[in-house]
């Protein structure tokens, strides 16, 4: 629960941009942070430690008489919310599947000298690189010496 000066309308839009609104009077603003809500604001841009820093700079007066503010486990889970999304990043690139195995070492090498391989499987004879153009030519240059 915050205490939003009367119910300032910048106040509360801030609020609704990590939180969903529940309720709305002339001098209190009642709103629910959840998973989804904080996810949203961080793909706006909004970090787990402002979302944290406004929450606690406008805790209800009764609020601010605890020390810390806000409840750990409130703190610990909206940074575990923001961290949830960064541990998997998505990269842009092209999966070269069931290359042979004579292939497999000079093509994943040549890849890694270019600075393209992101991702090898050796046994399933598989590359994931940025790149593609420059490694199919190649690919397309050893397979016609053959």
């Amino acid at each position: 629960m915050t205490d939003l000066n009367l119910g300032s309308p910048l106040q509360i839009a801030i609020l609704n941009l990590f939180s969903r609104l529940i309720s709305r009077f002339p001098n209190l603003v009642t709103a629910r942070v959840t998973r989804d809500t904080i996810r949203q604001a961080i793909n706006k841009g909004i970090t787990a430690d402002q979302i944290i820093d406004y929450m606690t700079a406008n805790a209800h007066p009764q609020l601010r008489k605890n020390n810390p503010v806000l409840p750990p486990t409130v703190v610990d889970q909206i940074r575990l919310w923001q961290i949830e999304g960064e541990r998997m990043k998505a990269t842009p690139g092209f999966l070269f599947k069931e290359l042979s195995h004579a292939d497999f070492g000079p093509v994943s090498k040549y890849a890694s000298d270019l600075g393209v391989l992101v991702w090898k499987n050796k046994e399933k004879g598989t590359l994931f690189v940025s790149n593609y153009d420059a490694l199919a030519a190649y690919i397309k240059k050893r397979a016609s010496r053959t």
